[in-house]
C-alpha cells in the first residue's frame, strides 16, 4: 500500500537524519518526500470523501469566467476557491488539475514551514502524514489553502508586522472564512509553557462545556453554512459525525492520546528546549486549548486542525529527544523502547483517517487506472448529508 511505503520511508529517514543526525543527502531526501506526497494527493482518483463533492461541483456547477457575477463571489463564500475552479474549468482543465494545484500549494508551503521551525523535520512530516495529510489534501481542500497561509501570518504576528499578517489573514479568508479567527492571534501571544498555561489548559475543558450547554448546537450548525443542500444536512444532523464525536470511545481513540502526549511533551521541552520552537509556544498552547475545547464543542475541531502542526512539532521534539536520551543503550533497544512508548499515540493519529475512514482512502487509485471501488462508492453515496458525484471515468 502506497501510504504504508511512504510512512515506513519517513520512519527510516527520521532515524537516519533526526535521531542519528546524519547530514549527507538530507535536503535531497526532503525534496523527494515533498514531490511524492504532492503526486499521491494530486493524482488520486476518487480517493477521499469530499473530493467527489468538489468534483461534482466542478463539472456541474462551475460557471465560465465570463459568466461569473458578483453574486457568485460573495466575501464569505470562498471567492478565491470559486475563481480557481472557474479558471481551470474555463481553460478546459480536468478536476485533477485542481487537486495538483492544491496539493502542491499546501504541501510546499507546509514542508517549508516545518523546515523553518522544526529541527526534526522527517519526524514531524511523519506525524503530519499519518494524521493530517489525507484530511488536508482530500477532505478540506478549501480550508487547507486558508490554513497554510495563516501559518505564515502567525510568523508576521510574532514579528509584530501587523500589516503583512492581516493581509495574509484577509487573503486566507477569501479561501475559507474560518481564517478570520486568526485575526485574534495577537491576543494570545503572551502564552508560554508555564504554570499559567497549564491552568488555562485545565480551564479550557470547562469553558468548552459552558459554551456547549449554552450555544454549542448553534455553533455546530455553522459547519453547514455556505454549503449546498443545507436542509438535507440539517435533517440528518443527528446521524452525522457530530454525534459520534461526543462518544467516549471516539474521544479515547482520537483525541485524548494526542492531548496527553502533548502535555507530557511539555516536560521534555522544558528539559531540553529547542531555540526553533521557543517562539512557537503560544501556538502550541493554543492548539492544545482548541483540542481540549473541541471535546465539548465539535466545530472547534476546524480551528484545532489549523493549529495541529504546532502540536506535532512539539510531539516530534519529544519523540526524538526520548530516543536520543536512551542511545547510551544499544541502538536497536532504544528504538524499540521508543516504538512501544509512542505506539498508542501513532494508533490514535491513524484512527480518524486511515483506520476509521479507511474505506474512503483504501485501496488507493489514481488518474492512471481510474479504478471504481464498489465498496467506496456504496459508502459515499449512502451518506444522506452528501451530494457526491457518481463515478464517471470520462470526467478525469
Amino acid at each position: 500500500m502506497i501510504y504504508f511505503l511512504v510512512a515506513i520511508s519517513l520512519v527510516l529517514l527520521s532515524i537516519r537524519y533526526d535521531i542519528c543526525e546524519k547530514t549527507k543527502g538530507r535536503n535531497e531526501c526532503y525534496l523527494v518526500v515533498l514531490i511524492v506526497i504532492i503526486l499521491i494527493a494530486g493524482l488520486r482518483w476518487r480517493v477521499g470523501g469530499d473530493t467527489t463533492r468538489y468534483l461534482g461541483a466542478f463539472y456541474n456547477n462551475t460557471p465560465l469566467l465570463w459568466d461569473l457575477s458578483p453574486e457568485d463571489l460573495p466575501l464569505g463564500g470562498k471567492p478565491l476557491w470559486k475563481l480557481l475552479m472557474s479558471f481551470i474549468y474555463t481553460i478546459g482543465g480536468k478536476f485533477f488539475w485542481i487537486q495538483i494545484i492544491e496539493s502542491a500549494f499546501f504541501n510546499i508551503l507546509l514542508l517549508m514551514y516545518i523546515k523553518k521551525h522544526c529541527q526534526f523535520i522527517f519526524t514531524c512530516v511523519f506525524f503530519y502524514f499519518i494524521s493530517q495529510y489525507l484530511l488536508m489534501n482530500t477532505e478540506v481542500m478549501k480550508a487547507a489553502f486558508s490554513i497554510v497561509i495563516c501559518l505564515y501570518a502567525n510568523d508576521f504576528f510574532l514579528e509584530k508586522k501587523w500589516i503583512k499578517a492581516y493581509a495574509l489573514v484577509a487573503i486566507a479568508a477569501l479561501f475559507h472564512p474560518q481564517a478570520i479567527l486568526f485575526a485574534l492571534t495577537p491576543l494570545f501571544l503572551f502564552l508560554k509553557i508555564n504554570r499559567t498555561s497549564l491552568l488555562i489548559l485545565f480551564c479550557s475543558f470547562f469553558v468548552g462545556y459552558a459554551i456547549q450547554i449554552s450555544i454549542g448546537d448553534y455553533l455546530d450548525m455553522l459547519e453547514y453554512i455556505g454549503d449546498d443542500a443545507v436542509g438535507d444536512k440539517l435533517t440528518s444532523y443527528s446521524n452525522s459525525d457530530y454525534v459520534e464525536s461526543r462518544s467516549l470511545k471516539w474521544q479515547l481513540l482520537n483525541t485524548y492520546p494526542l492531548i496527553l502526549y502533548s502535555i507530557v511533551g511539555v516536560y521534555f521541552f522544558k528539559k531540553r528546549p529547542i531555540d526553533q520552537l521557543l517562539k512557537l509556544q503560544p501556538f502550541f498552547i493554543m492548539g492544545l486549548v482548541y483540542q481540549i475545547m473541541s471535546l465539548q464543542v465539535y466545530i472547534i475541531y476546524r480551528v484545532a486542525d489549523a493549529y495541529k502542526i504546532y502540536v506535532l512539532m512539539f510531539i516530534a521534539n519529544m519523540v526524538v529527544s526520548t530516543t536520543k536520551d536512551c542511545l547510551h543503550v544499544q541502538k536497536q533497544v532504544s528504538l524499540f523502547r521508543s516504538f512501544v512508548l509512542f505506539l498508542p499515540l501513532i494508533i490514535s493519529l491513524l484512527f480518524n483517517t486511515m483506520i476509521r475512514n479507511r474505506v474512503k482512502y483504501f485501496p488507493y487509485t489514481s488518474v492512471f487506472n481510474r479504478e471504481i471501488i464498489a465498496k467506496r462508492e456504496l459508502h459515499v453515496h449512502s451518506e444522506p448529508m452528501a451530494s457526491y458525484s457518481v463515478a464517471n471515468k470520462s470526467q478525469y
